[in-house]
């Protein structure tokens, strides 16, 4: 072996063992995402013999105003003998793993369980153990726990000033020897550190997050530029490790929120709502008894006017159906549905008198195309009723004066049928062709649009017919009318 061999073979060695070590701590840390497992996991690192091995580390939070120091853990060993056996501990245990990683790479290439376990005792990361066992057993612990500082001011004198205004500064780790440096420590720290220490700062993109004491005082080696540059390595994962945590926190919150808030959303619409059919369905009732004559002769030019109010208020009517709708399905889902064997054809019929009034008021014609027997389809008869109100009433809103919308029922298969709604307005653009599915969303959503309507008939179909187990599809071109098909399942059985 030459010299050369003989010189770099030790480095590559220890460069192996650096790659491994920080591999264990990156999947370790990519495996955490609250903020306390990810402290427990970075201290762990810091203390395990399969880490970076120091002696002690105490871990202080800082609050989330940057003016206060919260100790959170502390762990380490009470003595070399204690650390020699925890080593011997997880040396029987590495050794073990070992020998099934050996066993694993021999099935590996023909058995993709032995595949998947091998790589997970690859990244796996066993030290973390350390944490469990120490964490609670340190002399320390007590006293950490208890440790609450706020960071002063500079021209405030305090025997904390020294050392965590300094703390706050630093960009990286540093090395500190109380022996060179003239730098106060608080007393409840100034009994647990020694003279020479590290401090580690773990930042985000929100500021110091962490501070993190440690040192090597049972094998009482000092600390070198070689700890600093491990210890920075490490900071970066810590750092990014927090940031994760802190993203999936907000990310949690700001979904609570806007759960809170569509709720909320939802008992407004149903206590609007609720309100409102009451007076509607009076001034209905009345309306309808005045144009009847129940209560005395009716001019035309009064039965004229009444006729526009009945017009209305059925459509009020409907909107607030629709709300009502929106709502409970949003609160409580849709559980009365029941599949059975419906009659497609004669659903239709029971549902158009319900648009008589817009269809009329347009000389909108609805014509039902088919081919011999209609089918049965699998199916809830309420929920298809309001499947085809909503669908048809969009056709007759969307189609020009004097013009038809065709519905169409064809089988597709032994097991499928489609039923087809085409209008021939002025049909969808691409671009919106799934928004239009959206709670509240209008193509023309200007306040001078042309039709009205709340943008919920769309929404609440969606919702019935993915609840009733069919399919919605929606084809359209610009200046083409749009058609609109539900496939649903024949039914094996009559009704």
């Amino acid at each position: 072996m030459s010299n050369t061999d003989s010189v770099t073979t030790p480095r590559i060695e220890h460069l192996v063992k650096q790659v491994r070590l920080v591999t264990r701590i990156s999947v370790e840390l990519s495996s955490v995402v609250d903020t306390e497992d990810v402290y427990s996991v970075l201290i762990s690192g810091l203390i395990s013999p399969l880490g970076l091995g120091y002696s002690r580390a105490i871990l202080f939070e800082v609050s989330s105003g940057g003016d206060e120091l919260v100790g959170k853990f502390s762990i380490g060993f009470r003595s070399i003998e204690e650390r020699e056996e925890l080593r011997e501990e997880l040396g029987a245990e590495n050794a073990f793993l070992e020998k099934r990683r050996a066993d694993l790479m021999a099935l590996a290439e023909r058995d993709d369980k032995a595949a998947d376990e091998l790589r997970t005792l690859e990244l796996g990361s066993q030290w973390v153990t350390v944490f469990q066992r120490l964490g609670t057993d340190s002399p320390e612990s007590s006293t950490v726990e208890r440790l609450r500082y706020l960071f002063e001011e500079e021209d405030t004198p305090s025997p904390l000033f020294p050392l965590f205004v300094r703390a706050r500064t630093i960009q990286g780790p540093r090395i500190f020897d109380l022996q060179k440096e003239a730098i106060r420590v608080p007393a409840e720290l100034a009994d647990i550190l020694p003279h020479q220490f590290a401090l580690v700062p773990i930042r985000t993109k929100r500021g110091l997050r962490a501070l993190i004491f440690l040192d090597k005082h049972l094998t009482r080696e000092p600390l070198t530029p070689d700890d600093a540059e491990s210890l920075d390595w490490f900071a970066t994962q810590g750092a990014l490790a927090l940031q994760n945590s802190e993203l999936i926190r907000d990310l949690e919150k700001t979904y609570e929120e806007l759960k809170a808030v569509d709720q909320l959303k939802s008992n407004f619409l149903s206590v609007i709502s609720h309100e409102l059919r009451t007076p509607l369905t009076a001034i209905s009732g009345f309306v309808e008894l005045i144009l009847n004559g129940k209560v005395g002769d009716v001019t035309e030019t009064h039965r004229s006017l009444l006729t526009r109010v009945a017009k209305n208020t059925g459509h009020l009517s409907n909107m607030v159906t629709d709300l009502i709708e929106i709502a409970e399905i949003k609160a409580e889902g849709i559980s009365d549905v029941h599949l059975i064997a419906v009659d497609p054809l004669e659903t239709l019929f029971s549902t158009l008198p319900k648009l008589e009034f817009r269809r009329r008021d347009k000389r909108i014609e609805i014509e039902p195309h088919f081919e011999g027997t209609v089918p049965n389809i699998l199916c809830d008869v309420q929920a298809l009723e309001r499947i085809y109100f909503h669908l048809l009433d969009n056709a007759v809103k969307f189609s020009p004066t004097h013009d038809h919308v065709v519905v169409e029922f064809e089988r597709q298969s032994d097991h499928t049928l489609a039923i087809s709604i085409t209008d021939h307005g002025e049909g969808i653009p691409p671009d919106k062709m799934q928004q239009i599915f959206e709670e509240f969303y209008q193509v023309d959503n200007s306040l001078t649009r042309s039709h009205e309507g709340l943008g919920l008939g769309l929404a609440v179909t969606r919702i019935l017919v993915q609840a009733t187990r069919g399919e919605i599809r929606v084809s359209s071109g610009m200046g083409q009318g749009s058609r609109f098909t539900l496939i649903y399942p024949v039914a094996t059985c009559s009704r």
